[in-house]
């Protein structure tokens, strides 16, 4: 919980990223929650998907293909 709240604040979400720290602005163009809220505001402006829309898919992806492993073979050494 605490890392996505952190994730959420050190994005485009609530600022624009020009106003920010040039270290900072490295950071929320890495973040996944970054990506997230440019899609969705594209789609909902414009009803349009764009690049980030396709790179959040990916990493997305990404995300699950690393994680579900990890994640069932955790879970089944504990029953």
């Amino acid at each position: 919980m605490t890392v996505m709240m952190l994730l959420t604040f050190l994005s485009n979400a609530f600022i624009p990223v020009n106003t920010l720290p040039k270290f900072l602005q490295t950071f929320v163009n890495l973040n996944p929650v970054s990506h997230f809220v440019t899609a969705l505001r594209d789609l909902l402006n414009t009803g349009a998907i764009h690049n980030n829309f396709w790179l959040l898919l990916l990493l997305s992806a990404a995300i699950v293909v690393i994680f579900a492993p990890l994640t069932t073979i955790k879970y089944s050494k504990t029953i």
